[in-house]
């Protein structure tokens, strides 16, 4: 068994090789046919990394990942960590044009692929093509026979670039999130805060995304838990996974939970090891919530991340003394701040942008390190850095006990007659009918006002929402000025791969379609 022996060189995974000291029989990660323990997981690591360096992986280099979910996404991860290379997830739900795109960008060179997914690739990585990269077929039964033990490591710097992160592009061309390992392990530890020692976790979202193989597998790893992995998001599927792994948590987004609790062949004996699902990345119906809750049991922990974190930044765990519509305090690691415009922070309930600095006392005081910038977009980098914080370019505000709300993003603030109204306000009032399973304000040009507001929204399978429910809803709720000028129907609203509405989308059919000034 090795023990330790990486810690000098990589804090991502030193992190796990200390579980491993304490609990090598406990088993690490299962799933889809494999399980490892933590010894057998940090040898493996070693293994997979020799298998990288002897492909002539160095540090530095990006390394692509498109792969269904399995445990072996996570033993790359760690070994590409190990070697000192560069993380790039590539979502397989990602067009192939996507891929490219992102392949080409960030300078791939390696692209760690699986069978189902070769084929995919195929074309995205042609030799001496514009996005030319190496597939290496991982899941081969080979690669151990043919892999050589190398002795020379390069020691790693754990404030060098370790991932790329592409944003989901929900409101227009995604960016490259650079880490390093510092930042990921701190973000990793701080979350960890909120589990306790040997819980079992779940994977279930892409592990190929930097922020769920954080929220999932590297926080399991770092508690000495298990995390049990599926590639499945069906919900009689996912209710069998939660059944026979006894999945206590496991990070998920409102659409998975609303699958569960509607279908008629998932039952409370399926979900019963289940503690407490962790959602994000998404606005959270409360009815969604409390309905998951009478059906179930399970009362869910509601947070705010973002792919710059890295990761969670604020979390409101069932048993906090929080407002419902509140995604809690600040992680221990982090600082929450809200500012205007000139960066001075705001009092409570005062609303700006909000902005995240390291911890000034505790254990993680002035650990917090924030993306290092934006791949290749040097401007963009300092007006998100600036001033030392991470500025996140959402709106929000934070309460007299520090618990903070999220009002939607500032490049989401809809102009009208002089007022700015962010989006996520009018959203949350809309989002309230049952008939609407979820919704965006655009702003669409007027030359009267600016802007006019015209709500799209998803009906609720089975529900047509009476236009005027919508309008007295938004008059009950809303100043004036904020009232939509229209409601528009639309049966699935165009989605990013990540799962969230790609506003940018919803605009152009929008503008396509002409959006009637009045709804009625």
């Amino acid at each position: 068994m090795v023990t330790g022996r990486l810690a000098p060189d990589s804090p991502v995974v030193s992190l796990v090789a200390q579980s491993a000291r304490l609990a090598p029989d406990r088993v690490a990660l299962v799933g889809l046919g494999t399980s490892y323990l933590y010894a057998e997981l940090i040898e493996r690591v070693e293994s997979r990394a020799d298998w990288l360096r002897a492909a002539g992986l160095e540090p530095g280099d990006r390394v692509g990942a498109c792969a269904r979910n399995h445990p072996e996404l996570v033993v790359l991860f760690l070994a590409c960590m190990t070697v000192g290379g560069v993380w790039v997830g590539l979502a397989p739900a990602l067009a192939p044009d996507e891929k490219r795109a992102r392949i080409e960008d960030a300078g791939v060179r390696f692209v760690l692929v699986d069978q189902e997914l070769e084929d995919q690739l195929a074309g995205v990585s042609e030799p001496n093509g514009p996005a030319s990269a190496a597939a290496l077929r991982f899941d081969s039964q080979d690669f151990v026979a043919t892999t050589q033990r190398v002795d020379d490591r390069v020691p790693i710097d754990a404030m060098a670039p370790a991932a790329i992160a592409y944003t989901s592009g929900s409101t227009g061309s995604p960016k490259g999130v650079v880490h390093c390992q510092a930042a990921i392990a701190t973000a990793v530890e701080g979350l960890a805060t909120l589990y306790p020692w040997g819980m079992r976790h779940g994977a279930c979202l892409a592990l190929t995304t930097l922020n769920m193989l954080m929220a999932s597998a590297l926080v399991s790893l770092v508690t000495a838990g298990t995390c049990a992995i599926t590639d499945s998001r069906q919900p009689k599927e996912l209710a069998e996974w939660i059944r026979s792994e006894r999945v206590q948590t496991f990070p998920a987004v409102a659409t998975l939970l609303y699958d569960l609790l509607n279908d008629p062949d998932v039952s409370p004996e399926d979900l019963a090891s289940l503690e407490r699902p962790a959602l994000g990345g998404m606005a959270v119906d409360p009815a969604l919530r409390e309905g998951f809750r009478e059906r179930f049991g399970h009362a869910m922990s509601v947070g705010y991340g973002l792919s710059e974190g890295p990761c969670t930044v604020a979390r409101r765990l069932p048993e906090y003394d929080a407002p419902p519509e509140s995604v809690g305090p600040s992680l221990p690691h982090v600082q929450i701040t809200v500012r205007d415009g000139e960066g001075r922070a705001l009092a409570p309930d005062e609303s700006g942008e909000i902005c995240v600095g390291p911890a000034t006392s505790g254990p993680f005081a002035d650990r917090y390190v924030p993306m290092l910038g934006y791949w290749k977009q040097d401007e963009l980098s300092r007006r998100a850095l600036r001033g030392g914080l991470l500025h996140t370019g959402d709106l929000g505000w934070l309460d007299a006990k520090g618990n903070l709300f999220v009002g939607g993003r500032m490049d989401q603030t809809i102009k009208r007659a002089g007022s700015n109204i962010p989006a996520g306000r009018v959203e949350s009032v809309v989002a309230r009918h049952p008939g609407v399973g979820e919704c965006v304000a655009i702003g669409l040009p007027d030359l009267r006002v600016g802007e006019r507001i015209v709500v799209a929204f998803e009906p609720v399978p089975g529900s047509e929402p009476n236009i005027r429910e919508l309008e007295d809803l938004a008059a009950s709720a809303l100043a004036p000025f904020e009232q939509p000028d229209a409601f528009v129907a639309i049966e699935s609203l165009p989605r990013t791969s990540s799962g969230k509405v790609a506003r940018g989308e919803v605009r152009r059919l929008l503008e396509q379609t002409g959006a009637p000034v009045s709804a009625e």
